[in-house]
């Protein structure tokens, strides 16, 4: 009899989309749960979503530890790392968007506050890239590249589509776009380089600044209630023009690997004749 692995292994590998259709709609379900049913006074809300950010990193690395792709999602040492010169703009871009820390921490209400914050930014950055450039977008690798890349950026977009119950229609679609452009570059630097590590730190310092804002300012409101709704478009605006030039930079990534790839092959194919 088949074990649970094998059962999982051979399903994901025969019906990839659709393994991958119903992690993403695991994750939703939960999210959604959460967004809806648990009360949001401000103690319940804080460690209600800390909890339920390591539930689903548990969750989705046990998947990668029973399907064998603990290393093939890029939880590897740096010795398997490759090509880290790519990061040079993505980490620039997330020193820009990390800008409004800089006014913001001198604002902020305590010295908890803000380390609550830091420990929310951290476990999204660990949850969100184990969930979507680590499960996710191993699950599509039968794909190729780029369409794995783009099918997983779309899953990690809507996944953004609870913040309906807060923020207003133009701003939660904006977000959901920027999730999907930020998807899209962060799996092509996965794919490229081997690594899900530094996607985790880049991931967390894109968020700080937001979670700070909402969790230490004097103004924070743990619902994600908006209070200039204009404001927080506007700056949503900036971060989509970022973030498309980072998928953009993704796209030649996988472009460029592709190339190196074929030729390889070519060359592979030659030698042998």
């Amino acid at each position: 009899m088949l074990n649970t692995s094998s059962v999982l292994k051979t399903f994901a590998t025969r019906y990839p989309f659709l393994f991958a259709f119903l992690c993403f709609l695991l994750v939703f379900v939960i999210l959604s749960i959460d967004t809806y049913l648990v009360p949001k006074n401000a103690v319940i809300a804080q460690w209600s979503s800390i909890i339920l950010l390591i539930i689903l990193f548990l969750l989705a690395f046990a998947l990668l530890f029973s399907l064998g792709w603990i290393r093939a999602a890029g939880f590897t040492a740096p010795a398997n790392w490759r090509d880290m010169h790519v990061f040079w703009l993505p980490v620039l871009i997330t020193l820009i968007i990390m800008v409004p820390l800089l006014f913001e921490l001198p604002r902020a209400s305590s010295f908890g506050a803000v380390t609550y914050a830091a420990l929310f930014a951290l476990l999204t950055g660990l949850n969100e890239e184990t969930l979507s450039r680590g499960l996710i977008l191993q699950i599509l690798r039968p794909y190729g590249p780029v369409r794995a890349a783009l099918i997983s950026a779309i899953f990690f977009g809507l996944l953004h589509g609870n913040n309906f119950a807060y923020l207003p229609l133009p701003v939660v679609v904006a977000q959901i776009i920027w999730a999907m452009l930020l998807g899209f570059a962060y799996a092509a630097l996965r794919l490229r380089t081997g690594t899900i590590w530094p996607l985790i730190i880049l991931h967390a310092c894109s968020d700080l600044a937001v979670d700070v804002n909402l969790y230490a300012s004097p103004q924070k409101n743990v619902t994600g209630a908006v209070s200039s709704p204009g404001l927080l478009l506007a700056s949503l605006g900036g971060l989509l023009l970022l973030t498309l030039i980072l998928a953009i930079y993704g796209f030649f990534l996988l472009h460029y690997q592709k190339q190196v790839d074929s030729a390889l092959q070519t060359e592979g194919v030659a030698e042998t004749k």
